[in-house]
């Protein structure tokens, strides 16, 4: 951790990793990968640097979507407790499925990969969505080394404080005028960038209880590189709610932070005019 530059930062992984497991497999009372993780870890005897982590899409189901955020948390609480320190965790939230099944289950387990970030000590998360896949489900190699040099700007700033790398994450939500949402972020370098400014492209999903409110275009000014506005087809009621991709397969071009090319974090169903951001 006290290495100068990346280049002096040496890397050992222990492979423990497998594609396609359940978050079941993880948990700590009967889970087998769970325990030939810890094994793995204590055959080192020393302290890992952290453990990174890209996991969720077989929990994308009604089943086992709803339960994810509790069920990381005990995996990441137990696993600290089993090597006796407070281990850092570095994550991805899911890309996309092409045809995915049950759109709102993937847009729940990002939602709890994004809580998780924001409330539990140590886990830090990255998206993934704007990365190309290679079937249906699978990063393609050129996304995964993508992430990989994303994964590693992140690790670089935590472990050995290097420049902060973190994805914009929504902050505020204010109602302007009456069919104007002012959505204000955290952690932005300089300004996004609208690779398209329809609202049909851009990942924002709008509901109330009369149902859907179109997005019909979006916004980022200049002098305030931190903020979007999304012009919408009418006025919310009271208990309208706010998403960002969050369907199985959304948008292929979200907006990015103008520096780090990272788009916000997904979100799903947040309250426009609650607290709960």
């Amino acid at each position: 951790r006290n290495f100068q530059t990346l280049s002096r930062c040496p890397v050992g992984l222990i492979q423990t990793a497998l594609g396609g497991s359940p978050l079941s497999r993880w948990m700590p009372e009967d889970g087998d990968l769970y325990k030939n993780m810890a094994d793995k870890l204590a055959m080192t005897k020393g302290k890992s640097a952290g453990v990174l982590w890209y996991q969720g899409c077989s929990d994308t189901d009604p089943d086992n979507a709803p339960s994810y955020y509790e069920r990381f948390r005990k995996m990441v609480e137990a696993l600290r407790d089993t090597l006796g320190y407070s281990i850092p965790f570095f994550t991805f939230q899911l890309n996309r499925q092409v045809d995915g099944l049950h759109d709102e289950c993937w847009g729940i387990v990002r939602e709890a990969q994004r809580k998780a970030a924001q409330t539990i000590p140590d886990v830090y998360v990255l998206p993934t969505i704007n990365c190309p896949i290679s079937d249906g489900i699978h990063n393609s190699a050129h996304a995964n080394v993508m992430l990989g040099e994303k994964l590693a700007k992140l690790c670089a700033h935590v472990l050995c404080g290097q420049e902060a790398f973190f994805a914009p994450a929504l902050s505020g939500i204010t109602l302007e005028e009456p069919r104007v949402l002012k959505l204000t972020f955290e952690n932005m370098r300089l300004g996004f960038v609208l690779y398209s400014s329809a609202g049909d492209n851009s990942g924002f999903t709008l509901t109330d209880g009369d149902g859907e409110i179109l997005v019909e275009s979006l916004h980022s000014p200049r002098q305030a590189g931190n903020t979007l506005y999304l012009y919408l087809s009418r006025e919310p009621k009271p208990d309208a709610l706010l998403s960002f991709c969050s369907g199985a397969n959304p948008t292929m071009i979200p907006p990015v932070d103008e520096v780090t090319y990272l788009p916000p974090l997904a979100f799903d169903r947040i309250p426009v005019f609650g607290k709960d951001k």
